[in-house]
């Protein structure tokens, strides 16, 4: 197989190295490349934003696939031209690009969706863009669809949430430690209703489970990722110390 690849950064050096090892392919090029690509494909002097020159060259050629990796030339429609000349292409199209090559593109379409008249949104999660339902819609869908489960988060759940939002990835031992008691049965709770997944395996004897928490925490609690969760100060944490230790005493008194 032929196959040339778009690009001349890390991803795309990343890409031929892994392409270069693969035995169907055959003949690997890259436009422009660099100079570290150029151990492992054949670069090409093409810039990545000359649309036209770079699908002649790929026409002419014949190659089996291109591949692209810039955002630029994505969000450009790049896909678009190669795919008019007949080429496989491996990366979306101008329409799909856009919304991550372009901020301003996003953000604008998103104001749309806030208008009166439509009954979804677009929302950023965790450096990604979600379409959702407008919590104004909720009345007309339940009845048109099975009432979402409704839980409780008590106290102890939402101190468990806390502790895991802030600490995360966290071990259950180390959950049980900043709270003083067993917290089994609030992890699984939480595993449960969808706020705290597993994330992994702490690298230590028995490989204990890490949790962390959820694209769904995000969206239930209105936040665009976990660096935006509000910070505590040094008076909130030391009384939260406190706290939790003159609870261990009374539970041990008892």
């Amino acid at each position: 197989m032929k196959v040339l690849v778009i690009g001349g950064g890390g991803r795309e050096h990343a890409i031929c190295w892994k392409l270069s090892k693969s035995p169907k392919v055959d003949e690997l090029y890259c436009a422009p490349g660099n100079a570290g690509i150029a151990e492992v494909a054949k670069c090409v002097d093409i810039g990545v934003m000359d649309f036209e020159k770079m699908a002649d060259f790929a026409k002419k050629e014949a190659f089996d696939l291109v591949v692209v990796g810039p955002d630029d030339p994505l969000a450009g429609g790049i896909v678009d031209v190669l795919e008019e000349k007949g080429l496989r292409v491996f990366g979306p199209r101008k329409n799909a690009a856009i919304l991550e090559g372009s901020k301003a593109f996003s953000k604008d379409l998103m104001k749309k969706y806030e208008s009166k008249n439509r009954g979804i949104r677009i929302i950023e999660l965790d450096k990604s863009y979600q379409m959702c339902t407008k919590k104004e819609m909720y009345d007309y869908l339940i009845r048109v669809a099975k009432q979402p489960k409704k839980y409780t988060l008590t106290d102890v759940l939402l101190e468990t949430m806390s502790i895991i939002a802030y600490k995360q990835p966290i071990t259950k031992i180390e959950v049980e430690k900043i709270r003083g008691v067993k917290s089994d049965h609030a992890v699984n709770k939480l595993v449960e209703y969808g706020l705290v997944e597993e994330v992994g395996r702490l690298d230590a004897p028995g490989r204990p489970i890490l949790f962390g928490t959820t694209e769904d925490f995000l969206r239930r609690f209105s936040v665009p990722s976990i660096d935006d969760l509000p910070s505590l100060n040094p008076e909130q944490l030391e009384h939260f110390k406190e706290e939790a230790e003159d609870e261990a005493k009374i539970r041990m008194d008892i």
